[in-house]
């Protein structure tokens, strides 16, 4: 999980991270989202909301994510959510 604005994004050569039909998902003039690494292949967008203490990710895969790179995801929210300030956490994938 890469929060939006990492260096890794920062590259000129954006085909090389990502495919062209995915890049205005990920690069965003205002308000981009974060980036799902899986195998070291962006395979996805995220988004947090926090409510009070509760921290929700939605995650937008680009093509369907295998059971392990889900469970792997939401272990990661569930890191992400102290660090917020949040004491539960939930993850939600849109439909693929």
């Amino acid at each position: 999980m890469l929060p939006p604005g990492d260096p890794y994004l920062r590259v000129w050569d954006r085909d090389t991270i990502v495919a062209p039909e995915h890049q205005r998902r990920v690069w965003r003039t205002v308000g981009g989202p974060g980036v799902v690494l899986a195998a070291g292949e962006v395979v996805g967008t995220w988004r947090p909301r926090k409510r009070g203490a509760k921290l929700t990710v939605d995650v937008e895969p680009f093509t369907r994510l295998a059971a392990s790179v889900r469970v792997g995801i939401a272990e990661a929210v569930e890191q992400i959510g102290p660090l917020r300030g949040a004491t539960t956490t939930e993850t939600r994938f849109a439909e693929d």
